[in-house]
């Protein structure tokens, strides 16, 4: 029996270590767990920290090309303006060259005209120079 209680104690001691034993490790786990929660939360408000910064600077990086994009939409309709009244001065001024051609046409024509006329009025005045010398010599005559 005696042998037996030997066995229990020793048992009993064994287990009581193993238990202390377990209760140290759950000790130094707990601690790592605590230590772990810790950096974890340090980590998290970095974290929040860097995505606010990225937040911020990326809100005004839009916001600055926003302001290039609509300083680059306003250049565009300018220049289209531009090219607009362009096009109506190149129409207006076709139509003012093809006037001016038809009035440069009709400029030639008259000008032809009148140096014919000047050539039939030539041709008449001697004509009727050569009338009015053949009076003279008839009156002459007579």
């Amino acid at each position: 029996d005696e042998d037996m209680m030997d066995a229990k104690q020793m048992a009993a001691e064994k287990d009581a270590e193993l238990i202390e034993c377990l209760a140290t490790e759950l000790e130094e786990t707990e601690k790592e767990l605590k230590r772990t929660k810790r950096q974890l939360k340090e980590e998290r408000s970095k974290n929040k920290s860097l995505n606010e910064g990225v937040e911020t600077h990326s809100k005004l990086l839009i916001g600055k090309l926003q302001q290039e994009l609509d300083a680059e939409k306003a250049k565009n309709e300018a220049l289209s303006e531009e090219m607009s009244l362009l096009a109506t001065r190149r129409e207006s001024n076709n139509e003012w060259q093809t006037k001016e051609a038809a009035l440069n046409r009709t400029i030639e024509n008259q000008q032809a005209e009148l140096k014919k006329s000047k050539k039939n009025n030539a041709e008449v005045a001697t004509t009727l120079r050569e009338i009015e010398a053949a009076v003279q010599r008839l009156q002459q005559e007579l």
